[in-house]
């Protein structure tokens, strides 16, 4: 089979391995790319039966490492977060956005941190599937969906409570 054969056969399939990953389509796109990439490099050295499960797993591995990249990232974003020195430009000028900032991260915090919440934390801050959950668990992934999501409305309602508050506190300090 000719690169392009290969190509054409499994473009798809590879795709929706990386959707099932919860990627946009751009990204799951970039990753195929990069699977296709590195198979041209070593497509002698692969026998023609293993081609597919070799780029299956390929797929597999480069998800699972974007998503450790992004962890990263995302927990880099928390750790600078609790140093106000570094928050101080973003908000100069503007306390009530600081306060607000300040506010939503204790929130997601103190809801994140509640042992009832525990699929929630996986789910978002540890980026397991629905159906990765529920295998750890012994529970239906339905079970865990409803979990998540009522966790998520509980946290949406608290943010805006919050930021209500702010406001109203803005308005306040504006009329005096």
């Amino acid at each position: 089979m000719t690169f392009d054969q290969i190509y054409q056969a499994n473009v798809g399939f590879l795709l929706h391995i990386a959707k099932s990953f919860r990627l946009s389509d751009e990204q799951a796109e970039e990753i195929v790319q990069e699977v296709f990439l590195k198979f041209y490099e070593k497509k002698d050295e692969i026998p023609s039966d293993r081609i597919r499960p070799y780029l299956a797993v390929m797929t597999k591995n480069l998800c699972l490492d974007h998503y450790r990249r992004e962890k990263v990232r995302k927990t880099d974003a928390v750790d600078t977060f609790e140093d106000k020195d570094q928050l101080s430009p973003l908000w100069q000028g503007d306390r009530s956005r600081g306060r607000l900032l300040h506010s939503v991260y204790q929130a997601v915090m103190e809801i994140a941190d509640d042992d009832s919440t525990q699929e929630f934390r996986k789910y978002y801050l540890e980026g397991k599937t629905l159906v990765h959950i529920a295998k750890e668990q012994g529970e239906p992934k339905g079970t865990i969906q409803a979990r998540v999501h009522r966790t998520r409305k509980r946290l949406e309602s608290r943010i805006r409570q919050l930021i209500t508050t702010i406001q109203d506190s803005h308005i306040e300090e504006v009329m005096l």
